[in-house]
């Protein structure tokens, strides 16, 4: 499951927005908190927090992996979950 998690993040890495840290290469909590600060420090007052978890289990399965195969064309990493 690793070597997927690595596969499907070298194609959705780069579409991600800059500001999104969670469970990303490279990114921590610590990184959040300081891009947090800076924005407190630019005079911004309300930061949002999203935890996508349950998303994935309400969000319907069909759906989500054709939006995965609009990224990934290789049918045997999508149907290898």
């Amino acid at each position: 499951m690793q070597a997927i998690s690595k596969v499907l993040g070298s194609y959705f890495n780069p579409i991600f927005s800059d500001y999104s840290y969670g469970y990303r290469p490279g990114c921590s909590v610590q990184q959040a908190a300081r891009q947090a600060q800076a924005y407190y420090q630019q005079g911004y007052r309300y930061q949002i927090t999203l935890d996508l978890e349950k998303f994935f289990d309400t969000f319907n399965h069909n759906i989500l992996m054709e939006r995965v195969g609009w990224q990934v064309k290789d049918k045997r990493i999508r149907n290898s979950s």
